[in-house]
């Protein structure tokens, strides 16, 4: 059996505020040392309902800036790879330019065989 109150004296405030959100969650035994735990405390429902919507906000808020940061990261890299594909593309093409260059310089400017007669 689990000693809840021994469990909840260690829990912050803002962990007992997240239980507190999930009260219907928490047995009979874990809401009365739940109850025991916040009195001791000096926390009124009230205050724990407000330290579980502030987590809440605060959580909520983090995650924002955090998938932001991420989709930032994607098109960072959509570009970076956009433009490293670019390159290889045209190194690819000019790659592709000279060879026929020199192909072409070769054939035009190599003398034919001479076909004299005697």
């Amino acid at each position: 059996m689990t000693d809840f109150a021994k469990v909840y004296g260690g829990y912050s405030n803002d962990e007992l505020a997240r239980l507190a959100a999930d009260i219907s969650s928490l047995t009979e035994d874990a809401k009365t040392a739940l109850a025991n735990e916040s009195k001791r405390r000096g926390l009124t429902p009230s205050e724990l309902a407000v330290l579980a919507r502030e987590q809440s906000e605060y959580t909520a808020s983090v995650n924002k800036q955090w998938q932001e940061l991420r989709r930032e990261d994607v098109r960072k890299l959509g570009r970076r790879f956009a433009i490293r594909l670019a390159l290889s593309i045209a190194g690819a093409l000019l790659a592709i330019g000279l060879a026929y260059l020199a192909a072409n310089h070769q054939t035009r400017y190599t003398e034919p065989a001479s076909t004299t007669q005697h």
